[in-house]
């Protein structure tokens, strides 16, 4: 079987260059749009092709090295135009030797999730943050790729998109999926043949303006009351790791993915301050932390050791690093080994969720609003604008009215265990408090 011919690519003063056999002789050809050894191998092999195409058409030296120059030095949005001249001297018989070189849309996608692209358009490629990345990575393997993954960006259709939609995994334990996990799909489908858009891999997007579905109704989600999170946080069933980790980011705002990157670097214990650096919004942010939290995490650090800067500070009960994935299920296993019964916890329904680990950002900010904090307070903490609080506001406005105050230290409320048998002692060597709530 005869090999088929790609050409041989080196890089050479500072571009990508390549040697293609043209009618029994060598020659060189500059690739100076490639940007990455995989697109010049890609253009190197279209040239290759486009040779043996030559080698038996009635055609000029001339024009024909005019041709392949031309193609070599295209860019992506030129490349259409320069194959379309190499058509004319053929005589139309290209075929689809134009879309040979291009890439897949797995290949586009990778390029966006491994920040190469971000490299070569730093002004309009956002970075992605670790959580977010996971779960950007997990759908498109899930739910994009076993349709468009090796696609050619170039082929790809509207209805190969619409697919997509038609086909999105639904997990077991739902009946179908939210309008809103539906627009998320959709939204990487319209982000990667963007981003195919303006590297150059295709003229124009297939995905009209508007493809993208609308968002649904936002649903009501329960905030968690101040005696229910001293409850939670003083039950000997639920582990101590987690007790640790729902108390901070009750008092402290952060999301999921946020509390689950941080590590002990991030943490001024001495003065009682966090640092977020990289985070989903890329917005820095420091503060000082809530009554008790300080003391709370210095005496965890003493228990675990006194971990590494670069070590997470939260992690399981099998002491591996705290993953996000299915933590809502946990939460709510551990809201009723509390005893925690309340309805509005577990209720769900088209307008209503049930309570998840968001739910204790949700809570800060709701608590914050309603004991008189103002938005600086709260901005300061989650990254909120001031538009994404005015949907608080109604909330606040009614916990205010049930007078239910702030929540205790979190150092308190970690060491005041009521349903420990006597002479019990936390991880961290506090004798507990005690106290006639039930656990």
């Amino acid at each position: 079987m005869t090999r088929e011919a790609t050409g041989e690519v080196r890089f050479v003063g500072g571009i990508w260059t390549t040697r293609i056999r043209v009618c029994g002789k060598r020659q060189p050809f500059d690739l100076p749009t490639c940007a990455t050894k995989d697109e010049a191998k890609a253009r190197s092999k279209l040239l290759s092709e486009l040779a043996r195409r030559f080698q038996s058409a009635n055609v000029s030296v001339k024009d024909r090295d005019d041709a392949m120059r031309a193609v070599a030095g295209a860019s992506a949005r030129s490349l259409k135009v320069a194959l379309e001249y190499c058509s004319e001297l053929l005589g139309g018989v290209l075929d689809d030797v134009g879309t040979r070189g291009a890439l897949t849309f797995k290949q586009v996608a990778d390029e966006w999730t491994s920040g190469d692209l971000r490299k070569k358009y730093p002004d309009h490629v956002e970075k992605l943050t670790d959580a977010f990345l996971e779960t950007v990575k997990s759908r498109l393997t899930k739910g994009v790729f076993p349709v468009l993954g090796e696609r050619r960006v170039t082929e790809i259709t509207r209805e190969d998109c619409d697919d997509v939609m038609r086909q999105l995994p639904v997990p077991k334990s739902k009946t179908e999926l939210s309008r809103e996990t539906r627009r998320q799909y959709a939204a990487l489908v319209n982000r990667v043949l963007n981003l195919a858009e303006l590297a150059g891999y295709v003229q124009r997007s297939p995905l009209p303006r508007g493809w993208l579905p609308k968002s649904g109704p936002k649903k009501r989600f329960p905030i968690l009351y101040p005696g229910e999170d001293r409850t939670l946080l003083g039950c000997p069933a639920v582990p101590f790791e987690y007790r640790t980790l729902y108390g901070f980011l009750h008092r402290e705002g952060m999301r999921r993915g946020e509390v689950a990157a941080l590590q002990w670097r991030d943490l001024d214990l001495e003065n009682e301050t966090v640092s977020l650096d990289e985070n989903k919004t890329d917005h820095p942010r420091w503060w000082r932390l809530g009554d008790g939290v300080a003391d709370a995490l210095s005496r965890w650090f003493e228990d675990r050791g006194k971990p590494g800067p670069t070590e997470p500070v939260f992690i399981d009960e099998h002491g591996r690093p705290l993953t996000t994935d299915h933590l809502a299920d946990v939460v709510r296993a551990h809201l009723r080994a509390a005893g925690l019964t309340r309805a509005d916890l577990e209720s769900k329904g088209p307008n209503k969720g049930p309570f998840g680990v968001h739910c204790f950002r949700r809570s800060f900010v709701t608590r914050s609003l309603a004991n008189g904090r103002n938005e600086d307070f709260v901005r300061q903490r989650t990254g909120h604008k001031s538009d994404e609080l005015l949907k608080y506001r109604q909330a606040a406005k009614a916990l205010s009215e049930l007078e239910l105050g702030e929540l205790v230290p979190l150092d308190v409320a970690l060491s005041d265990c009521p349903g420990n048998a006597p002479g019990f002692v936390e991880p961290w060597g506090i004798e507990p408090q005690t106290s006639s709530m039930p656990c």
